[in-house]
């Protein structure tokens, strides 16, 4: 089961406070994040991806400024919440209960609680959330997928659904 667009949405990161163009290219800056986080998961698993991020927030979460460093924790954190949602909600919940898996909702709001930091850290704006989520819809999602899942001919659906 995918998570509902509007929950999406607050998983999501912002440019730079008062709408502030950042002084990098965030596209290339998520389609990087998407070919480092592929990488990592297709050598590591999701054990070694979620160490990474844990040790990606705590290092560049240290800047007094909101870097390119940070967008990418923050939106390798949203390709790859996505990613455990849409494997995860496919486990049956029997499966999922015997091998403490997370539900959809546990990775969303774990994830809501991470990003949601950042954001108050960085003051950053709501507004400018559609437009990097855009960027990671359009330009990442389909690498990260890609590179993790490179035998699926249809790998798991991490797209939001604009239905829900």
């Amino acid at each position: 089961r995918q998570l509902p667009l509007v929950m999406l949405a607050v998983f999501t990161i912002a440019a730079p406070a008062h709408g502030a163009k950042p002084a990098w290219d965030q596209v290339k800056n998520v389609k990087e994040s998407a070919e480092r986080l592929g990488v990592l998961h297709r050598k590591s698993g999701a054990n070694g991806v979620l160490k990474f991020l844990d040790a990606c927030y705590r290092t560049h979460t240290l800047s007094s400024k909101y870097t390119s460093a940070v967008e990418g924790c923050v939106a390798q954190d949203v390709m790859y919440s996505r990613v455990l949602s849409a494997v995860y909600s496919r486990v049956p919940p029997e499966v999922r209960v015997e091998r403490s898996l997370p539900t959809a909702e546990q990775i969303g709001a774990a994830l809501q609680a991470r990003v949601s930091v950042v954001v108050r850290q960085y003051a950053l704006l709501p507004a400018d959330m559609d437009m990097l989520q855009k960027l990671i819809d359009d330009h990442a999602m389909p690498i990260v997928l890609k590179i993790a899942f490179p035998n699926a001919a249809a790998a798991p659906s991490a797209q939001p659904d604009a239905k829900k």
